[in-house]
């Protein structure tokens, strides 16, 4: 009866079937940066490092998917991670030009000013 009781356990408690913790951090992160670009000034930077750990833990996870060392089930998580990471980055540039030219130009100046 033990036996019986060990599998048991052994196939509920198995992670075999679940995504690689990195492949799912990777897909938070991306989701996080995008979201933190909607926030303007502070949000920009901590969405910055967002991008980076998402696109960082995304190739590693891949390349962990890859070499087998990982379950091929996080794949798609890892893939959206990299994507989203790479859209953050591309938010920060243009919310980057937007604010130096609305400081220069004076549109975003009272902006930027309230925030500091």
């Amino acid at each position: 009866m033990n036996d019986k009781a060990e599998e048991v356990k052994a196939e509920v408690v198995g992670s075999e079937d679940r995504p690689g913790p990195m492949a799912i951090v990777a897909l938070i992160c991306g989701i996080l940066s995008v979201l933190c670009h909607c926030i303007p000034i502070a949000g920009m930077f901590i969405g910055f490092i967002l991008s980076v750990a998402a696109i960082i833990l995304g190739i590693i996870e891949s390349k962990k998917i890859g070499r087998g060392e990982s379950n091929a089930k996080g794949k798609g998580m890892a893939t959206a991670g990299i994507i989203l990471g790479a859209v953050g980055i591309i938010f920060g540039i243009i919310w980057a030009i937007l604010l130096a030219v609305g400081v220069f130009a004076g549109v975003f100046g009272e902006l930027f000013n309230s925030y500091y």
